[in-house]
């Protein structure tokens, strides 16, 4: 659950508009942040340091994510699946894509949440996986910024998540 929670905050953005929108840039502005490149793989990224113009994209792209209807549901999935959990973590390894996955460890490990079923314990952790998955999609712009992002510029980027009680 902690790496799912971690995955969730690098992860969560959303927002009502675009980022351009979001910051007021002008079109040629917001081309100079967006077209630089990114390294997608699964290595660290080559640049590791947001300019300011980008951080605040991506500060103000955060806090309008945190109002979307799409992050609610997901943070409201999260927190009725830690419940749920009761402190069990799930192991990192576990594919929350493929409910086939989720079941044969909830088969082991049944006794030790409160979901009143295997079926609903899948059911309920792919669906928060579904969620985060359209977060992304929604916000691509935004985590892929967050990516790059120094720690202390993370830090920044994700100051709302620690001023809202759920």
């Amino acid at each position: 659950m902690k790496y799912l929670l971690l995955c969730a905050f690098v992860l969560c953005f959303s927002g009502n508009g675009t980022a351009q929108e979001q910051t007021g840039l002008s079109d040629s502005e917001f081309a100079e942040v967006k077209v630089r490149p990114v390294n997608d793989s699964l290595l660290p990224p080559l640049k590791k340091d947001l300019s300011q113009r980008e951080l605040k994209i991506a500060v103000d792209s955060y806090l309008q994510m945190t109002k979307s209807e799409t992050y609610l549901k997901f943070k409201e999935s999260l927190r009725d699946n830690s419940i749920k959990l009761q402190g069990l973590n799930y192991p990192p390894d576990l594919k929350t894509s493929d409910k086939k996955s989720i079941e044969e460890w909830l088969k082991n490990n049944l006794a030790n949440t409160k979901y009143d079923s295997i079926k609903e314990g899948v059911e309920m952790i792919h669906q928060s996986y579904l969620l985060m998955q359209q977060l992304y999609k929604e916000n691509t712009d935004v985590y892929l910024l967050m990516r790059r992002a120094t720690k202390e510029q993370l830090s920044k980027i994700i100051a709302p998540e620690f001023k809202k009680l759920y």
